[in-house]
């Protein structure tokens, strides 16, 4: 993904997120059942990247390492799940991350995370 936002904006970014939003980008059927992730508690160690996406481990059939960025194209996400698209892992996170904002919690920036990119992430340390 090419980056034309720096981190501060991104962080901006992924905490005005929307339901409506959430619903366009994944649809109405898998932002349900994230939403129903999210509630579950499913989500767990939450954490920014070097450049601002968001990432987690969401408890599904397995754990998956789960990251969800924006950018002047909007949402983006990749997850170690099988389903290969916007899944419900990355709902579930966004909204995680959504919650934390109202809470006035901030997501850590994780000194374990070296790198994320690419398909199947490349190389992460956590």
């Amino acid at each position: 993904m090419l980056r034309t936002m720096d981190r501060t904006e991104t962080i901006a970014q992924l905490r005005r997120v929307t339901w409506e939003e959430i619903e366009d980008w994944a649809g109405t059927t898998i932002a349900k059942r994230g939403q129903a992730y999210h509630r579950d508690g499913r989500v767990h160690d939450l954490a920014y990247t070097d450049d601002g996406a968001l990432l987690a481990w969401v408890q599904g059939t397995a754990r998956y390492a789960t990251l969800v960025d924006y950018d002047e194209g909007g949402l983006y996400s990749e997850c170690t799940c099988p389903y290969g698209g916007t899944c419900k892992h990355a709902v579930a996170l966004v909204l995680a991350h959504r919650a934390a904002a109202a809470q006035e919690r901030e997501a850590i920036m994780d000194p374990r995370i070296c790198t994320v990119t690419g398909p199947g992430f490349g190389t992460i340390n956590i």
